[in-house]
């Protein structure tokens, strides 16, 4: 007997079964080695066990994080960075509630939840990816799409990947399996030192208090910087106005956009403005009392949260929204903070404008009205496309950007910056085209503003993401706590369930006669057959 086979039978309390460990020498070995090789097995099957663990791998790590569903394959990919940390099966949306290709993010997190839409079913281990009715959780997995648009993920595999990932990641769902790589570009942001808070004077500081309590105002598009975020340092006797105030984004088309805080919102009967629960930052107010104001509110406190970039293609509302704009800053309406809402105000503002210029009163909307609203302002018509910021789920900063060849679809891609240490330079991109399309393609057609170039490279931290694609949902509108749905063209069609490849071979068709008995059986009843033939 080998020394192997005592150590196992000592182990295993049996050794009295087997008379030929007898001998002592063995046994005495067997009983010295087993509680010292026992610990050690143990340990070493321990640490290759948290060295192939997923969360493991996914702590290990500080690349950004994304989760990748491939819809034919029935799998989602999770990655750090370009490294692919683990896999697993999942059951998308069954024909009729098919899930739906694009790029969404993780906007919350719940252990326990039941849906609110098909009565009350479990969804444990929820990752929500859109507040209509789409999120990751565990579920049955059929081996077919099978849900009613959500993700279903194995009940060993969500509650890993819900430890790994956070609030804010990014979720590719795509009809193929698409895998990042890096990728180099020019129109790519690269990091820039933030800009130093200039140094103001007590006196200059004074007379921009007494200028805005005179109602003495100056057009923003005058004023030094086109897209301001205020969120600068404010006196002391400014302080108190600014404990509640956020960051929120001014008017992209180089308009002043605040107002009291009182009227940061329209009548939701009318225009819909968006819904601005804290009131704009006094340096963003006083933004149009002179050019200082606008170098205080440049110079805010750098925020590490990743931002979120997204270039797409103008919509009718995007449109509307400009006009909104352009109206405010010559006199037709308040300023605020539009979402291309097409109310009643919007249409009166339009028809006095259009009196004012010898036009018929129509309140439409169209390229001539919309034409000569800009020339009447001052301003080019803006270009096909727009850029719209957003952080922590809120929006910070939009501007229009050209689109070339707009008649052309673009694609859905998403390129994430990679971890870069405060001081660099130059950061490297990640890319993840949906359904085979070309990043290079789409960088190559889009033209991002200078100062929206500058503004941006200025914020970039690691982890923040560009997202370029054709169809993006209510991006204008977008409340607090919402994050952009850019959905992808898909060109393929829903997987079906999988048909058995068993066919039973088919036999001859044999023509039958047909019997009738139930009328033979009343003949028989009326002529007193058997009395089995009666019934």
């Amino acid at each position: 007997m080998t020394i192997e086979t005592a150590i196992r039978a000592v182990r295993d309390g049996g050794y009295r079964s087997f008379p030929a460990i007898a001998s002592a020498g063995i046994l005495a070995a067997a009983i010295s080695l087993a509680p010292v090789n026992g610990p050690a097995f143990a340990a070493d099957k321990n640490k290759d066990a948290e060295a192939t663990d997923p969360v493991t791998q996914a702590a290990a790590s500080d690349e950004p994080m994304t989760l990748i569903v491939a819809l034919d394959a029935q799998k989602v990919d999770i990655y750090r960075g370009t490294k692919l940390i683990t896999s697993s099966s999942v059951s998308t949306g069954m024909r009729g509630h098919t899930t739906k290709s694009g790029v969404f993010s993780v906007l919350e997190k719940k252990r326990r939840h039941y849906s609110n839409l098909y009565n009350g079913a479990p969804m444990p281990w929820m990752q929500r990816l859109t507040w209509s009715g789409t999120a990751l959780h565990a579920g049955a997995l059929p081996g077919y799409p099978a849900s009613h648009g959500c993700i279903r993920l194995p009940y060993n595999f969500a509650p890993k990947l819900f430890e790994m990932t956070g609030v804010g990641e990014n979720v590719v769902v795509s009809r193929n399996r698409p895998e990042p790589r890096i990728i180099e570009h020019a129109k790519l942001f690269q990091p820039l030192p933030m800009p130093t808070p200039p140094v103001v004077s007590k006196a200059d500081r004074t007379k921009q208090k007494a200028s805005a309590e005179q109602g003495e105002s100056q057009s923003f598009a005058d004023a030094a910087s086109p897209v301001i975020l205020a969120n600068a340092e404010m006196s002391s006797d400014d302080a108190a106005a600014k404990s509640d105030a956020d960051e929120h984004a001014i008017d992209p088309y180089d308009i002043a956009s605040t107002d009291d805080a009182g009227s940061d919102m329209v009548d939701r009967g009318t225009d819909h403005a968006i819904d601005v629960d804290r009131p704009l930052s006094l340096a963003a107010k006083k933004l149009n009392a002179g050019g200082l104001d606008a170098a205080a509110a440049a110079a805010e406190p750098r925020n590490e949260a990743p931002l979120r970039i997204l270039i797409t293609k103008a919509t009718k509302r995007d449109r509307i929204r400009g006009v909104q704009f352009q109206l405010a800053d010559l006199g037709y309406l308040t300023p605020q903070m539009f979402d291309g809402t097409f109310g009643s105000l919007t249409i009166d503002a339009i028809k006095d404008f259009q009196r004012d210029h010898d036009m018929p009163p129509s309140g439409a909307v169209t390229d001539d009205v919309v034409k000569a609203i800009y020339e009447a302002n001052g301003k080019d018509m803006p270009p096909n496309g727009h850029l719209f910021v957003r952080r922590e789920f809120d929006r910070v900063y939009d501007v229009p950007a050209a689109i070339s060849m707009p008649n052309q679809d673009l694609g859905t891609h998403v390129f994430t910056a990679m971890n870069f240490s405060s001081g660099d330079t130059k950061a490297r991109w990640m890319a993840i085209s949906t359904n085979d399309g070309d990043p290079y393609a789409a960088l190559d057609r889009v033209e991002i503003p200078e100062e929206a170039r500058q503004w941006i490279s200025e914020r970039l931290t690691p982890g923040s993401s560009l997202i370029i694609g054709d169809t993006a949902i209510n991006t204008a509108a977008l409340p607090e706590g919402a994050d952009y749905v850019v959905l992808a063209e898909d060109p393929g069609k829903p997987a079906a369930r999988p048909v058995s490849t068993y066919s039973r071979p088919q036999q001859p068709r044999v023509e039958q006669r047909r019997y009738y008995y139930e009328p033979r059986r009343r003949e028989r009843r009326r002529t007193g057959g058997p009395f089995w033939f009666r019934y």
